[in-house]
């Protein structure tokens, strides 16, 4: 590189949270939500309202499932995808 100039470091993917659904389930069992984006990595974390939600499964990039819990408070919340290098992205 020359004097003064900068070296541009290449970004890795960007992590994106286009749709979680369906958007409303009923509280008194379990369901199963969607998560459709872009550069979902294994071994992510998905947050609904900031509390981690077990076992997510990331079936490719753009495409992963987590399971809500029975009984979960009623409310509106931001559901949140983090990746193992610290990537998050969040849908509200």
């Amino acid at each position: 590189a020359c004097p003064g100039e900068q070296m541009l470091q290449p970004m890795g993917p960007t992590v994106r949270l286009d749709v979680v659904g369906p958007a409303e389930v009923l509280n008194d069992e379990a369901a199963t939500l969607s998560l459709l984006g872009a550069g979902f990595s294994p071994n992510c974390v998905v947050l609904l309202g900031g509390r981690a939600l077990t076992q997510p499964r990331v079936l490719s990039p753009s495409v992963a499932t987590v399971v809500l819990p029975a009984r979960t408070a009623a409310g509106v919340y931001d559901v949140s995808l983090v990746n193992p290098d610290g990537s998050r992205a969040t849908a509200a």
